[in-house]
């Protein structure tokens, strides 16, 4: 009954919102000017409208209405025929502010004036423009189109229909051998018996030799590390005959049904690769440090629940290094992978679209990976990622986008190019309300209430558009906060390869282990300039705020310091969130907890305790018991874990006893287990695991209220 009436509840203001949004747009312009019979009588309203002030009329329509439309994104369930309305209502607000905008670039008093208010104008101008072409190629958008595709392929699967042989390579160079154990685990469990399992070893160790044997599955090594991860991949292709590779990460766990719902695509041979999502068990360190890994969604969720689908639409999907399947002849008909960058992905799907192959993208979790376990481990990640996508772009005779795509396709590669640019557009927005502050000069020609009668609509419209159209996957502002902690580190990457183009500057792989570590670990190599951004701020802010000069300005000056203002403290907010998320929490497990509910019963000496597990690990578990065990239970000491289900049976110590009222609890360490022991467990963790591809989520208002909450409280993460 709750639930029927919040839902009624939330239509309304949605459709009351959606009604007041129109009908306030009509009335904002028909009533300045009468009738609109041309694009010219639109212009001569939108000019009279842009001078409508706030401070002089506080029943503005087209101001409500922004707030009614907002309104109606958040209270909205998603609906597809919806989605139109949300683009064009977005498309409307940003256009209308960039007009606008246009309107503030003249006149300039001085010099610095003139920079200021270009660069910043030029940095605005290159995320409006990303907004807009997404927005507008958002209109195409279909998320389930490729999952009804794999719904109605999947019964073909079969011998005798269509059953052709897989290569499954797990590339390695340094990883642990308990990393390695769960993903060959994993592909063994694989539904799908036409496969063979390949260790591509690039470090040559014995000891994962010995692991490939133990498990039954094949080793390849070579002689050296040419070419990196991608040298890897072409010296196995050349050891091995399987018409398709089913590509994994060391750490990428792979679901039983996952080639059932991939392999039906290839059925038309036009198809040379097909991508599934990147998905993680544990929270990206962005999140992880400000303790909100449960509850935001990873960084990189926005791409795969959203970009890939749009690119998809396109035939312009980008292959991501692991989780992918790839058609041998297609392969080898481009020439192998792509060894002339430091990631090989991107490229070598972009080298078969331009030979006409199509790249399908299905968005549907299938496998589960890990992130990286510390804010310079994960910066390093995403600045390889980033000079690997860049670098694409000098390479014409290899991978000529400019002239064998389609302008659909390459309008994706321009906006992809956009967003290697982005770390220059983060620092030009943080600088220069800082240097305006300093000089006394402005940032726009405008005075207050004019800008946010423009900017409160397009901030407002734009990024709750954003979510609405992402299901709440993407969330605008911890985005921001994101490309900040990584603009300088990503701006000197990015200029180091426009000088060196081939180089590599950093190492090609990503460490994945878990370190315990109990202080905080501030990570000033790559948080340095926030710090002194943060430093800088203060001190000019404070100087400017009580300098006699402050108040006695040039009347010029005066008609837009308070926009200067406001966007140094917004400025100041951001990098604030942005240094708290580079600060390292402690890290105590050794091993990740994940919630696995089992039915077990615990033996020790001559009593038997049975319960649930609420968590479960590699190395332990926690139980809850059905009863309270009314008495003291002596630790340390070894008992047997039964796992009724699965039927194991684990030699585990007693490391915690806590009794209440309803319940008991158990602590349990794990001791030596078997290989069969060993796969048991990870199987029930990894494999036989729905709520581990369960997304963190949250809404867009309570994302708002926790950016605000971990910039004022800081103290509950860094204590966490």
């Amino acid at each position: 009954m709750k639930q029927q009436r919040a839902k009624t509840f939330a239509y309304t203001v949605a459709i009351g919102g959606l009604l007041f949004f129109l009908l306030s747009l009509f009335w904002d312009l028909v009533s300045k000017g009468g009738a609109i019979a041309s694009f010219g009588d639109f212009l001569i309203l939108f000019e009279q409208s842009k001078y409508v002030q706030i401070g002089n009329h506080g029943n503005n329509f087209l101001m409500l209405a922004a707030f009614g439309f907002t309104a109606a994104l958040v209270a909205f369930p998603y609906r597809r025929w919806f989605c139109p309305i949300a683009i064009i209502g977005s498309l409307f607000f940003t256009f209308r502010y960039l007009l606008w905008r246009f309107t503030t670039l003249f006149p300039n008093p001085n010099l610095i004036s003139d920079l200021v208010t270009w660069l910043f104008f030029a940095a605005e101008l290159i995320l409006i423009i990303r907004l807009l072409v997404t927005l507008i190629q958002s209109l195409f958008l279909d998320l389930n189109r490729r999952k009804r595709q794999a719904n109605q392929y999947e019964p073909d699967i079969q011998p005798g229909r269509f059953y052709p042989s897989v290569d499954v390579f797990i590339a390695t160079y340094n990883e642990s051998t308990q990393l390695l154990s769960r993903t060959i685990v994993a592909a063994k469990k694989l539904d799908y018996t036409n496969k063979k399992i390949y260790v591509l070893d690039d470090g040559n160790r014995p000891k994962i030799a010995d692991l490939a044997a133990k498990l039954k599955v094949n080793y390849i090594n070579r002689p050296n590390n040419q070419h990196r991860k991608a040298g890897n991949l072409n010296h196995a292709l050349s050891q091995t005959t399987g018409e398709f590779i089913l590509v994994l990460d060391a750490d990428f766990i792979v679901f039983p049904r996952f080639l059932k719902r991939v392999l039906g695509f290839f059925q038309s041979e036009q198809v040379a690769l097909v991508q599934t999502p990147q998905h993680y068990y544990n929270p990206d360190n962005h999140n992880k440090n400000l303790d909100l890994g449960s509850v935001l969604p990873h960084d990189v969720d926005y791409f795969y629940s959203y970009l890939q689908p749009l690119r998809d639409r396109f035939n312009a999907v980008m292959c991501c290094g692991t989780s992918y399947v790839v058609r041998r002849k297609a392969l080898e008909a481009v020439g192998g992978y792509v060894t002339e960058c430091v990631v090989e992905d991107y490229q070598t799907s972009t080298k078969m679209l331009t030979q006409g192959y199509e790249v399908v993208f299905l968005n549907e979790i299938l496998s589960i990976g890990e992130v990286p376990r510390n804010s310079e481990e994960y910066i390093q990640q995403r600045l390889r990622w980033l000079q690997g996508n860049f670098q694409l772009y000098f390479h014409p005779k290899e991978l000529p986008i400019w002239t064998r795509l389609s302008f659909t396709q390459l309008l994706f590669y321009i906006l992809e190019l956009g967003y290697c640019l982005t770390p220059f557009s983060r620092i030009i927005i943080l600088l220069s309300p800082l240097v305006a502050l300093a000089f006394q000069v402005t940032i726009m020609q405008a005075e207050l209430s004019e800008y946010l009668y423009f900017a409160i609509p397009f901030l407002l419209s734009a990024n709750f558009s954003l979510i609405y159209l992402s299901r709440n996957r993407y969330f605008p502002f911890w985005v921001e906060s994101y490309e900040i902690l990584l603009a300088m580190s990503a701006s000197i990457r990015i200029l180091r390869t426009l000088f060196k183009p081939q180089a590599s500057f950093a190492s090609g792989v990503t460490g994945k282990e878990i370190t315990t570590h109990s202080n905080l670990r501030f990570n000033l190599r790559i948080t340095w300039f926030l710090w002194s951004y943060l430093g800088v701020s203060i001190a000019i802010y404070l100087i400017t705020l009580f300098s006699l000069d402050f108040f006695l300005v040039s009347t010029y000056a005066a008609l837009s310091v308070s926009i200067t203002l406001l966007w140094t403290i917004y400025n100041l907010i951001m990098v604030i969130l942005a240094i708290l998320s580079g600060i390292d929490t402690p890290e105590k497990r050794q091993t990740d907890r994940h919630q696995v509910n089992r039915v077990v019963s615990f033996q020790l000496a001559d009593k038997t305790f049975w319960g649930v597990t609420s968590d479960l690990s590699e190395a332990g578990c926690k139980i809850k018991l059905t009863t309270p065990f009314y008495e003291l239970l002596p630790l340390r000491q070894t008992g047997k874990l039964y796992f009724p289900e699965a039927n194991i049976t684990l030699n585990a110590e007693l490391m915690s006893a806590v009794d209440s009222q309803m319940h008991g609890y158990l602590g349990l360490q794990f001791l030596e287990l078997t290989l069969a022991q060993t796969e048991a467990l990870l199987s029930m963790i990894f494999v036989h695991n729905p709520r581990i591809a369960i997304k963190a989520s949250t809404n867009a208002l309570d994302a708002v209220i926790l950016m605000f909450s971990s910039v004022l409280n800081p103290k509950r993460h860094l204590s966490s």
